[in-house]
């Protein structure tokens, strides 16, 4: 991933600037902890306290991953739409959850 970053801006690493490799540095660790965060809630579904708390942290995460990545000049939203975190996490809360209540008594 972080070559992939490199070659995008570089594209090699000695034509980035030390604020671009430490932005992408950076970028790459906060990924890697989204991205472990996210394999962890989905295989520790009974841990809800645990994953309330953590879910703070991973907006956190998000929201600095979206600016370091803007401020690469790695920000291709053509839309303009989208979620925002909040409203994506209560999405994955909803779809966990299912259409059981609609579905009572039947």
């Amino acid at each position: 991933m972080k070559l992939e970053w490199i070659a995008n801006l570089g594209p090699r690493q000695k034509d980035l600037t030390m604020s671009q490799k430490v932005l992408i540095d950076r970028s790459c660790f906060l990924l890697e902890r989204i991205i472990s965060l996210e394999d962890w809630s989905h295989t520790h579904k009974g841990c809800r306290p645990l994953a309330d708390a953590l879910r703070d942290n991973y907006l956190s995460w998000v929201s600095n991953l979206r600016a370091t990545l803007r401020e690469l000049g790695i920000d291709k939203r053509v839309d303009g739409a989208g979620m925002t975190e909040k409203e994506y996490l209560d999405s994955i809360d909803t779809e966990e959850e299912g259409p059981q209540s609609g579905t009572e008594g039947e």
